[in-house]
């Protein structure tokens, strides 16, 4: 089922929505949503996430903002369960359309006949009028879970549009313009990596020479590399970057000529121990350390960061450069909600749980 789906197939049933959604929230919010019984607290709280979500999203629905109004009243003024069953009746088939309508321009993207800028503006309408009208939910705890839920979604959206435009600049002016290849020529692995990438990338990656694709690599880990020293010189960790910048110093020689096969080979072979190293010590650390604790923070930090560079040393570039721009992007695209969800729970539901 796609992700846009997920809580769009009518009315759920909000003891197993609630269930579901809840989980995937982090576990102080769990805990802060759990232990609230005042209904009109949780449901003004989800009226607040919503509030902060639609500043980012580029058209909201006017619907989506009548229905947010109803919410907000309903949280103050006494009101029926009807009026919100009415309410949201009234959105559904509006979530609907709105679904359909990322679809078509997602589409029309394939085809060349709509940008990067329109998809976004789709998905997050879209999101709005899911929002808003999980405010109209019944249980007002399943109403605060999913419109958490839904700030989480917005942000990592526009997160994944912002690295979407600044990786579709570097490959302007990193790749070069050569013979067009085709994606159904490729071996089965790259052809899957290529098909999850919008029609831009693949456009763009497929017209390029492996030397470009592979100084395209580079560039991708190297993003990959600073997001994560900026990450931990705070913490006193960033010297354990330096082997990861020599793997990328090694692939770009490679790129130009200057370094032999055999010395790729032992870049990349260099890359994935250290992934393999910090991946086990993370896993190690979050069975011994609370979470957020600083040492779990530095390892998984340096094992996202090697995962996304030593596929920059693959022996091709075409499988350098997908491979790393896919990591690269899940990796930098991570958002914390923390900043705006917080403060909010904490104004509308209490002072935090201990967890």
């Amino acid at each position: 089922m796609n992700s846009l789906e997920k809580f769009d197939l009518g009315r759920p049933s909000e003891g197993s929505t609630f269930s579901t959604t809840l989980h995937l929230l982090a576990p102080q919010l769990q805990e802060w949503i759990r232990r609230t019984n005042d209904k009109k607290q949780l449901r003004r709280f989800a009226c607040a996430c919503v509030r902060a979500l639609l500043p980012c999203c580029p058209q909201v629905p006017p619907p989506a903002l009548a229905t947010l109004e109803l919410a907000e009243r309903f949280s103050a003024e006494p009101g029926t369960d009807a009026q919100l069953d009415e309410a949201y009746a009234i959105l559904s088939p509006l979530v609907k359309e709105a679904f359909e309508c990322v679809r078509q321009t997602q589409h029309a993207l394939e085809a060349g006949r709509a940008s990067l800028d329109d998809c976004l503006t789709a998905e997050l309408a879209h999101r709005a009028l899911v929002a808003a009208r999980a405010c109209v939910l019944r249980s007002a705890a399943v109403a605060a879970a999913e419109t958490v839920f839904e700030h989480s979604n917005v942000l990592t959206r526009r997160k994944a549009h912002e690295l979407h435009l600044l990786f579709l600049t570097r490959a302007e002016q990193v790749l070069d313009q050569g013979t067009p290849w085709a994606i159904e020529e490729q071996d089965e692995l790259l052809q899957s990596y290529l098909k999850d990438l919008p029609k831009p990338f693949t456009k763009r990656l497929c017209a390029a020479s492996d030397a470009a694709l592979r100084r395209y690599a580079c560039e991708c880990a190297a993003a990959a590399v600073d997001f994560a020293r900026k990450e931990l010189e705070p913490l006193g960790a960033a010297a354990h970057l330096d082997p990861l910048t020599a793997v990328v110093a090694t692939s770009r020689r490679f790129a130009a000529g200057a370094a032999p096969p055999a010395e790729l080979k032992a870049a990349y072979d260099t890359g994935l121990r250290i992934a393999g190293t910090w991946y086990r010590k993370e896993d190690e650390l979050r069975d011994q350390k609370p979470a957020g604790n600083r040492d779990v923070r530095t390892a998984a930090t340096i094992a996202e960061a090697a995962d996304c560079v030593y596929p920059c040393a693959e022996l091709s570039g075409k499988l350098a450069a997908v491979k790393c721009l896919r990591v690269a992007m899940h990796v930098l695209r991570e958002t914390d909600p923390s900043s705006t969800i917080y403060p909010l729970a904490q104004q509308y539901l209490g002072p935090p749980p201990t967890v």
